[in-house]
């Protein structure tokens, strides 16, 4: 999952969610880009 940085109120609720920072699957040109990831 790839989160904006200007998206906090979206990064607070995948982190209740479980989701934690994961390597990055893609290049994204924007500073600060989250990329989250969760087992299933």
């Amino acid at each position: 999952m790839i989160v904006l940085p200007e998206f906090a109120a979206a990064r607070q609720l995948y982190g209740s969610l479980g989701f934690t920072p994961a390597p990055p699957v893609a290049f994204n040109p924007v500073p600060d880009t989250a990329f989250l990831g969760r087992d299933l």
